[in-house]
């Protein structure tokens, strides 16, 4: 998603500026195979998210709390 936006960088960086948009922003839901787990968020990935002023949004929820 990243690489297919960073072509259009200008027109994203509008989008944010826009006063009329509330913000642009990824989010991402992620059950997680078991309760103690490592996320490793690559340096370039969180540069070109940087880059293109997107606000990123993690909602991570633990294997027990999905089955209740």
């Amino acid at each position: 998603l990243i690489d297919q936006l960073l072509p259009v960088k200008n027109q994203v960086l509008k989008i944010s500026d826009n006063k009329d948009v509330e913000i642009v922003r990824i989010s991402i839901f992620w059950i997680m195979p078991s309760s103690n787990e490592v996320l490793i968020f690559d340096s370039e990935v969180l540069r070109k998210l940087a880059e293109l002023a997107i606000e990123t949004i993690f909602d991570i929820y633990a294997p027990e709390m999905i089955d209740k």
